[in-house]
Formats: structure tokens, sequence, C-alpha cells
């Protein structure tokens, strides 16, 4: 769609007339990810296009005009090589929603680590919500225009050794099917019978149980993430996604 000119015009005009039709107040791009550069140049595009379009039909409509936003990966580079065009959004977007979060999974470590730390676990890999944030203004965006996502999920991982709970213990790939991620309410049901550990280091939770071991956000995380959005000077922050905090149950493993 954001490859050509006129799929572009009809999803800009559709989106449009379905935010009026619903009596939105905005709209939304969620694009996970940019692949490469030519993505990148047609995002660009397709965000100044939109903006333009929606200041046409605020005053032809003499409403106020639909605020427009997009979800990004918590840094301005995505995988450390691919440039979001981050000057150009932040002339043409309200803000930004900062996907703090799915920094890793137990399909890509072999190693418990957390998934939406706000603090760095290891020094100088910058690898955590606060330095995707340092790093997104540095590339122009005023920490005014961002959003910080905060993950009603988690992942579980299977332990080699029920006694080595920490973070960076041995573990041999997820719990259950596909990455392993867990829903909030799967999460806290389990985390009743579990041990919970808070890491002030990090600023996330863990819980583990036999060869169950699972991080995620429980209240003191989000406190201390909310708390820090409002000292950085964000605009506020969002839950990914409230569907997954009312379904799924989960079975204890070893």
């Amino acid at each position: 769609m954001a490859s050509n000119p006129t799929s572009r015009k009809k999803f800009i005009d559709s989106s449009i007339i379905l935010a009026r039709s619903f009596n939105f107040h905005g709209l939304d791009l969620y694009w996970t990810y940019p692949k490469s550069n030519s993505d990148m140049i047609n995002l660009e595009i397709l965000i100044k296009e939109w903006r333009s379009a929606i200041i046409l039909e605020a005053k032809s409509s003499s409403k106020q005009a639909l605020l427009l936003s997009l979800a990004v990966y918590y840094k301005p580079k995505i995988n450390g090589t691919l440039n979001y065009p981050s000057k150009s959004l932040a002339k043409s977007l309200d803000w930004i929603n900062l996907m703090a979060y799915n920094f890793t999974s137990p399909n890509l470590s072999r190693v418990t680590r957390p998934h939406a730390a706000l603090l760095d676990q290891d020094s100088g890999k910058n690898i955590s919500g606060s330095a995707g944030i340092e790093d997104w203004i540095k590339s122009g965006i005023p920490s005014k225009r961002i959003v910080l996502g905060l993950p009603f999920f988690g992942y579980a991982w299977r332990l080699l050794n029920r006694k080595n709970h920490d973070l960076n213990a041995p573990a041999r790939g997820p719990i259950g099917g596909g990455d392993g991620s867990k829903g909030y309410k799967e999460i806290s049901e389990f985390c009743v019978r579990a041990t919970i550990t808070f890491d002030a280091d990090i600023v996330g939770n863990y819980c583990y149980l036999g060869t169950t071991w699972i991080n995620f956000d429980e209240f003191n995380t989000i406190f201390t993430k909310v708390a820090f959005a409002k000292k950085k000077g964000l605009l506020g922050y969002f839950a990914w996604h409230v569907g997954v905090d009312n379904k799924w149950t989960l079975s204890q493993e070893g």
C-alpha cells in the first residue's frame, strides 16, 4: 500500500472517512516494522501525505483536525541498522507510541532475560525502555511527543535447573507453544502459586515455580515506569494490549 501513490491515497481517504463516521479523535498507524530503506522512505511519504489530507479535511469540514500517531520500534534505529526518518516524523505526527517491550523472547535467547526492562541489564548494550527514549529524543522527537508502551503480557521460559531461577539463568526455550508469550491474567493466576521478584536494577518482575520462569510487569514496575515517564516529560503511556488481561490459563510445568 505505502509504495503506490494510488493505494496510499485510497488508504488515507478511507481512514479519514472511517474516523469521522465513528467520531474518533484520530488515527494510529501500526507498522511493525519497516524492513528496508525503501520501506522507511515510503513510511515518510505516507505520513506526510496523511497529515496533509488531515489538514485539508479539517478545513473543509470545519472540524478539529484528527490526531495522527505512529507505533514505533523502541529505538529510532531498527536492529541497529535501519533509521526512522525522525525529524520528518516529528513534523507530521502528534506523537509516537514507543513499543518498549519485546526486546527478547525464549526463542531468541537460551538464558532468561527481561523483555521490557526500563533500565539496562547489561552496561553498554542499551537494551531498555529508558535507552530507547533517550535515543528517540536525540533523533529529533521531543519528549512531549513520546508515549511509553507498557506490556500487559510476558514470556514463559523453561529453566534447565529449577534451582537456578534468577536473570540470566540457563533455559531451553518457551513454555507452551509459539514464543512463550502469556497474557497478564494468565500470568497473575500462575504467580499466585509462584515466587515473585521485583528487580529494581532493571525495573521489571519475574516469577518462578518448578522449571517455569516468567518475566512481566507487575504493579510496582508499572508504577515506576509511569513515574519515569512523568519525570522525563513524556506525553503519556499506553498498554499493549488490554485484551490479554481477561483470558487464557497456564498449567504448571515441571
